[in-house]
């Protein structure tokens, strides 16, 4: 077998390693409501980074760090908060120019937390079910998140069906609306917003990323 071959399919299965583990990371340190660690897993280098919630998006250095240390702090009591997001399907395509790669996970969870609105009225547990998309990048010779995109597919309270027409979800949070109390606010609206309804098709979005040279902006998550 051709020698540079050979190397391109070794880097290439390190890279799917090295990016699986990086979002392992990311998943654990979430639940564990670790949410300062999660900083350094992306490519703060670059002014484009980003990551995008169903509430808006947090663009470049400062805008993670209000996302990620906000929420670290909230009102700094985290008992019996419990935010996991298992990240299963994984579709990883590495760059050929193996600079950059693009991946989606179904995020199937569930959720333990105070109502942001009304602290005082406990904990309330809920069905939380996501997908991901993202970008990574090389950055200082290690791999890193450089956009992530959270895409809501339903929540709905642990005892409830989402299905239920009120445990639907209706409009999106974003930079205009304004988050809920204690939330972080992002710099701009998300750029596409859908929970489930009994009366919708689900998109499929983020799409699957398909074989590619090198990252086009067009096509970034």
């Amino acid at each position: 077998m051709n020698p540079e071959v050979t190397e391109q399919r070794v880097r290439t299965l390190e890279a799917v390693r090295e990016i699986k583990n990086l979002m392992a990371r990311l998943a654990n340190h979430h639940a564990a409501n670790q949410q300062e660690q999660i900083l350094g897993l992306y490519a703060l280098g670059l002014p484009d980074v980003r990551a995008e919630l169903p509430l808006g998006v947090y663009e470049g250095k400062a805008g993670l760090e209000r996302l990620y240390l906000g929420m670290a702090g909230l009102d700094g009591d985290h008992r019996g908060r419990l935010h996991m997001h298992a990240l299963t399907s994984p579709l990883i395509e590495v760059a050929g120019d193996l600079q950059t790669a693009k991946g989606i996970w179904t995020c199937p969870g569930h959720a333990t937390d105070r109502n942001p609105a009304d602290p005082s009225s406990g904990l309330e547990a809920a069905w939380v079910w996501t997908k991901y998309g993202c970008d990574f990048v090389i950055e200082a010779g290690r791999w890193k998140i450089w956009h992530l995109r959270v895409h809501g597919i339903f929540r709905a309270r642990y005892d409830k069906s989402w299905a239920d027409g009120d445990e639907v979800r209706g409009a999106p949070g974003g930079a205009s609306a304004g988050p809920p109390p204690g939330v972080p606010r992002p710099d701009r609206p998300p750029t596409s917003w859908w929970q489930y309804r009994p009366d919708a098709v689900y998109p499929n979005d983020p799409a699957p990323p398909q074989p590619y040279e090198s990252l086009d902006d067009a096509t970034a998550y």
